[in-house]
């Protein structure tokens, strides 16, 4: 996921897969908690976590590592 955050910095298509990766792995965390009603909560909220983040991180130097 590292890498292609790096790469995202200079490419849309890269910045795209970043996304799709962030949103599996928390979708994955959703799904393994085994609760459904959240797990439909997650799924509706996130065109809006979608579009915040790829707002966010179209901005050079958004993604820093902590």
């Amino acid at each position: 996921m590292r890498s292609c955050a790096e790469k995202a910095d200079h490419n849309h298509e890269a910045l795209e897969a970043f996304i799709d990766y962030d949103h599996d792995f928390h979708l994955k965390i959703v799904e393994y908690m085994g609760n459904t009603e959240f797990e439909d909560l997650y799924q509706r909220l996130i065109y809006m976590i979608r579009l915040t983040s790829n707002t966010a991180l179209s901005k050079k130097g958004e993604f820093k590592e902590h």
